[in-house]
């Protein structure tokens, strides 16, 4: 569910800044409501984008997908090559190790 951060005024006058977790942002005012606040704000809290991932205008691609950073040198690409190929090697051996 998304985040909403929030804006409100309690009975009093004392403003309440806060964050509250709702299928959308009409269930969130009526849960701040329900809660006794004014509403005087509300927005979705975006969620931080993977950093050097996703470049600025770009939507967010779904979690199964994975973008390869870019590489500086010959030395990190064989780095990452090397990493990659460990992480399989580990995934293939759990695997093969559960179907005894």
């Amino acid at each position: 569910m998304p985040l909403y951060n929030f804006e409100a005024m309690d009975a009093t006058g004392q403003e309440i800044k806060d964050v509250i977790e709702a299928l959308n942002e009409e269930v969130a005012q009526t849960t701040i409501r329900q809660m006794g606040y004014f509403v005087t704000m509300i927005r979705e809290k975006k969620k931080p984008p993977l950093t050097g991932m996703i470049k600025e205008g770009e939507q967010e691609p779904p979690y199964w997908t994975f973008r390869i950073p870019k590489v500086s040198s010959y030395s990190s690409l064989m780095a990452f090559v090397w990493f990659v190929l460990g992480f399989l090697t580990c995934l293939i051996a759990s695997a093969i190790g559960q179907g005894q």
